[in-house]
């Protein structure tokens, strides 16, 4: 019998927002950049711990599925461009959706994480509320993040077909408040890029605070110390054999 220590680490999506106002720049030089180098700084702080990430726009996708690998997790992220999600607006609820599914784990005693990043409102897909009550269910809790203004952002967007059109977004703190709430998180506003970093900040050190260090008591079967026993006693009949062989030639 022997005492093992085992980490229980803290499953973390990352739930990133590429919508065509994330192109705003009352961040320098952009939202999406600015956003990009506090959540790389974010993964790193939670080295140790599985993450993951969903892109989301008009529709959300995974980029990557939980991985202890930071460096790939990072590098996928450099790689994110504005128009990575083809369909326009803001799918909040498809998000957290596939952001659920990630989560596939039966092992209770893992937290649970989402960390949602938008700078908009949810005009797409089904509602975020809906989610929000079955990750309460699973145990999950969600960080909303909030960019921009409640007073909206104009911007242009290029459609399907090569049309130019404009488009006003406008984040939604009310939704976002709620959605935390629900699931026992906490909203953060990122009213600037040092506001951005405070929240992943305090995110990392919340949940880096719930990982787990648990001794675990490993049972080794006896027949392991007869079967060494009993490998000895050959080496030692094999080593006989060769010995008399080699004095009679």
């Amino acid at each position: 019998m022997e005492k093992k220590q085992v980490q229980l680490s803290t499953d973390t999506v990352i739930c990133f927002d590429v919508s065509g106002s994330m192109e705003a720049k009352d961040f320098t030089p952009n939202r999406l950049e600015a956003a990009k180098s506090v959540v790389i700084d974010f993964i790193e702080k939670m080295e140790s711990n599985r993450m993951a990430i969903v892109l989301f726009s008009g529709f959300a996708f995974t980029q990557s599925p939980l991985t202890f690998d930071t460096e790939i997790l990072k590098n996928l992220l450099r790689d994110v461009k504005i128009g990575m999600v083809r369909i326009s607006g803001t799918a909040i609820g498809s998000a957290l959706g596939v952001a659920l599914n990630r989560f596939k784990s039966k092992d209770i005693s893992k937290q649970k994480v989402i960390v949602l990043l938008t700078d908009g409102e949810n005009n797409r897909g089904l509602s975020p509320m809906k989610y929000a009550e079955m990750a309460k269910k699973a145990g999950v809790k969600i960080y909303t993040i909030g960019m921009g203004t409640p007073e909206g952002y104009s911007f242009s967007q290029r459609g399907p077909f090569g049309r130019t059109y404009s488009q006003k977004t406008t984040l939604n703190e009310e939704l976002l408040r709620k959605i935390a709430k629900m699931t026992g998180g906490k909203y953060y506003y990122g009213s600037n890029e040092n506001e951005l970093k405070k929240a992943y900040r305090e995110i990392a050190e919340l949940e880096k605070k719930k990982v787990k260090t648990i001794k675990k008591r490993v049972f080794y079967p006896r027949y392991r110390l007869i079967t060494l026993i009993l490998l000895i006693f050959l080496i030692f009949e094999v080593f006989v054999i060769w010995r008399k062989e080699f004095i009679y030639l």
